[in-house]
């Protein structure tokens, strides 16, 4: 497929990161999270959880203990980077991102998460804190869930104000940035 209109790849690329935000095996469900700790930058996988193209809004979920919360609460500009391998499309996002954590909305949230997931915000400790065995971490969760878990689930909201596009291609690579100005995206070819 030949990408020509710059406003054809920047529906395309909406239309990509919200079936990834609804759909478990497509390959926008996970992208890489890009923070600053203050001393060098920091990636790590994360599920999208939603997306709203009206919003510019992207979402992914968080224990408000870990780096990633706090470093995002110091620098909140981030990038999530979204590839899909069978397309060779990389997408990378830039913005300010925020932390919700404790609210009546995060409620509804945390309703939906099956025990599988919640048991993540269940750990004894810090994310990323050693201990002697890694089921250590999970004390009593044999159980179940303990309802003090969910002080420790966040959300992360995400504003998109750049949008990076590259298609790697055989016959040649291409790209393009889209940048929010005026409300809307203003899209700009760039040397791949």
């Amino acid at each position: 497929m030949i990408f020509s209109e710059l406003d054809h790849i920047l529906d395309a690329t909406w239309d990509s990161v919200e079936l990834g935000s609804t759909l478990p095996k497509h390959p926008f469900r996970r992208a890489v999270l890009g923070t600053y700790d203050g001393h060098r930058p920091q990636i790590r996988t994360v599920i999208l959880r939603f997306s709203d193209r009206e919003s510019r809004q992207l979402q992914v979920f968080s224990d408000n203990r870990s780096a990633k919360s706090h470093e995002i609460m110091q620098y909140p500009e981030i990038s999530l980077l979204f590839y899909d391998p069978q397309e060779g499309i990389q997408i990378r996002f830039n913005g300010p991102a925020r932390i919700e954590a404790g609210t009546k909305e995060l409620e509804e949230f945390w309703a939906d998460l099956p025990p599988e997931s919640k048991i993540n915000y269940a750990t004894h400790g810090i994310p990323g804190s050693p201990v002697d065995d890694p089921l250590s971490a999970f004390p009593g969760v044999e159980h179940g869930i303990p309802a003090a878990a969910f002080k420790n689930f966040s959300v992360i909201h995400f504003t998109a104000e750049e949008i990076d596009w590259l298609r790697l291609g055989v016959a040649g690579h291409f790209r393009a940035r889209f940048v929010f100005r005026n409300n809307g995206f203003t899209g700009t070819w760039l040397v791949p």
